[in-house]
């Protein structure tokens, strides 16, 4: 039932729309509401009443779609059909009357609110609901051009500002934030008796800890904006007047993730546990299907299979040039990647990868934000941007195995290396794919639990394999045994006043 508009604000969409012939529907915006609570979808528009009364036939209407109904709605419009075909699907539906509308400053601003029946509370489910507003009879008649139409549309979740699929977020954001401030304040604890006794500390578990604390900025920020957003229904957005916390999050989040991506990369090229040299050299023969002997592997296998077609390449002077050319890039990079420290020193392959790396991931993160709906998108994917960053986490997986498989190559005879290296290539390989396969597993869920479930697991993952890295790093002494982060042997302990020193090998 129709009932004017009162003071009740929840989720708030606001823009602007000029329906005509060929664009006579437009999406407004979605929310998710609890079958347990009184769902009450609001709206208020405002036009110029010029250029209406010239066209008494419209239909102005203002559409519902619940979830299912929504699912026939694409699928219809996918195919083709009419605009009147599609409205058909809408569980709700509201008349706009233009012309009887007041007039408020010169503008026509008809306003209703409507409150959803609960027929559907007994599936015992979220349903989201998508809203659309149409004008079906343009389709049929040349309206011309038609005034803007601004809108401002309102859902409100029983008492509460936030949609279904955030209750209970707050709480596990919250239980996540804990959680990992404990297990930094365990690792700050055993770092800080090593700098003590040493007054050295490695570069690694500098860029373990500045990822952790950016995971820490993250979460909080999106506590503190969900937080902000279940009382106002707004949240903290710079949009409206308030500290962008949900920006910096997400910003603070990708830095986190970049960096966690950059520290496995550079341990599986053997940063910490091999010399310069000997990677060099190990990746020379690594790179070089000859001097590893595999030129003589059955044709039938894949490597084969790859060989073959490479052989095949190299008849070309041309293609054999670029290929050596694009395999003596690659033996470059992995080498840089072994001394992170210098990669900024000078201009390199491996410091144009990473920062190509992280331009890529900003520009996709800032054109994620253009498909921002419901709450802030934080972890959600459903978008190309998102679909992109995926692919991006595969290929720096790619990068990852083969930094590892070429050191292993290199450092075959070292078993004390490859053992670390295998372990690693588990740890690392295991947390670059869970994202996408995260976000793939999520397509197959409900709509309503796919939000929850992708930003849970992403920040236990997160949160993990951080933990995992400073365990390693910090309490490991097989991996310190074999690596440069502990204090050389035959190297004094300096006293408490030794200026602390940053070891980069």
């Amino acid at each position: 039932a129709l009932a004017a508009l009162g003071g009740a604000a929840g989720k708030a969409v606001d823009g602007e729309v000029r329906l005509g012939s060929e664009a006579c529907e437009h999406f407004l915006g979605r929310f998710s509401f609890l079958p347990s609570r009184d769902a009450v979808v609001s709206a208020f528009l405002r036009t110029e009443p010029a250029g209406w009364a010239e066209n008494t036939s419209h239909g102005l209407t203002v559409y519902l779609f619940d979830d299912r109904a929504w699912n026939k709605y694409l699928k219809l419009k996918k195919g083709g059909s009419l605009c009147r075909e599609r409205m058909r699907m809408a569980r709700h539906l509201f008349p706009v009357d233009i012309l009887r509308a007041p007039v408020v400053d010169g503008s026509v601003q008809p306003e209703f609110a409507m409150h959803l029946p609960v027929d559907w509370a007994a599936r015992g489910r979220t349903m989201y609901w998508f809203a659309v507003v149409a004008n079906c009879d343009l389709e049929e008649f040349d309206a011309g051009t038609l005034p803007r139409l601004a809108y401002h549309v309102t859902f409100l979740n029983g008492d509460s500002h936030l949609p279904a699929d955030e209750f209970g977020m707050l709480g596990r954001y919250s239980a996540i934030l804990l959680t990992l401030i404990a297990m930094g304040a365990l690792a700050g604890r055993v770092a800080y008796g090593q700098v003590k006794k040493s007054r050295r500390i490695h570069l690694i578990a500098v860029l373990i800890a500045a990822a952790y604390a950016l995971e820490l900025v993250s979460l909080l920020g999106e506590i503190l904006h969900l937080w902000r957003y279940a009382s106002d229904g707004k949240g903290m957005r710079m949009r409206h007047g308030a500290l962008p916390m949900d920006s910096i999050s997400e910003g603070a989040q990708g830095m986190s993730e970049l960096l966690l991506s950059a520290i496995l990369i550079f341990l599986a090229c053997g940063w910490t546990t091999t010399t310069v040299a000997g990677a060099a050299e190990g990746l020379g023969a690594a790179v070089d299907p000859e001097a590893l002997n595999l030129k003589n592997a059955p044709e039938d296998s894949l490597l084969g299979a790859v060989l073959k077609i490479r052989s095949g390449f190299l008849e070309d002077a041309e293609t054999k040039r670029r290929i050596r050319a694009a395999e003596g890039l690659m033996k470059k990079a992995l080498t840089s990647f072994r001394k992170p420290a210098s990669l900024f020193n000078k201009a390199s392959v491996g410091s144009l990868f990473f920062l190509g790396l992280g331009g890529v991931q900003l520009m996709l993160e800032l054109a994620g934000r253009g498909y921002e709906d419901d709450f802030n998108g934080f972890h959600d994917h459903a978008h190309w941007p998102g679909r992109c960053l995926v692919l991006l986490r595969c290929l720096l997986a790619l990068v990852f195995y083969s930094g590892s498989h070429f050191t292993l190559r290199a450092h075959s005879a070292d078993k004390e290396v490859c053992k670390f290296l295998k372990q690693l290539q588990v740890v690392g390989l295991g947390w670059f794919l869970a994202f996408p396969a995260t976000v793939v597993l999520a397509a197959f869920l409900p709509i309503w639990s796919q939000h929850a479930f992708v930003s849970t697991a992403c920040l236990l993952l997160q949160g993990g394999a951080l933990g995992a890295l400073a365990l390693l790093v910090l309490k490991s002494e097989a991996y310190r045994s074999i690596s440069t982060v502990a204090t050389p042997q035959g190297v004094p302990q300096a006293g408490p006043r030794a200026k602390l020193k940053i070891s980069t090998d």
